[in-house]
């Protein structure tokens, strides 16, 4: 019984395929095409925003540590420079692991968010 449901339900499939509903399938409208991209520069957008601010708060945050060191706590200079060395505030700095993971995750399930939003525009006007 199973058998004969499979086979029907192949059958169904090839006969969908013929009608050209398979290759609309592998090839989204150029609107869906054109939406997609767009769902995947923003989201690129705002990850390069957070990468952006992540960098320049640590950098701000290793700034006032280092003047906490030198003033209220009274340190001597080549500790607190050790401790809290300058860090680069742009886009482009190195981040913890810790940070740098949790950005690049939430990039990657943007990115799925726009393909499956693309999935599920499929065969819709």
């Amino acid at each position: 019984m199973a058998f004969a449901i499979s086979l029907s339900a192949a059958a169904a499939m090839a006969d969908t395929a013929g009608c050209g509903h398979a290759e609309a399938a592998e090839t989204p409208p150029p609107a869906a095409d054109g939406q997609y991209q767009a769902c995947v520069a923003d989201a690129g957008t705002t990850h390069d925003t957070a990468r952006a601010a992540e960098c320049k708060r640590l950098a701000e945050q290793t700034d006032s540590n280092r003047a906490n060191c030198l003033g209220k706590l009274n340190l001597p200079k080549i500790y607190c420079d050790a401790s809290y060395a300058p860090r680069d505030p742009s886009a482009n700095c190195t981040l913890p692991d810790e940070i740098g993971s949790v950005i690049e995750a939430e990039l990657a399930r943007a990115r799925l968010r726009c393909a499956r939003s693309l999935a599920g525009g499929e065969g819709k006007p």
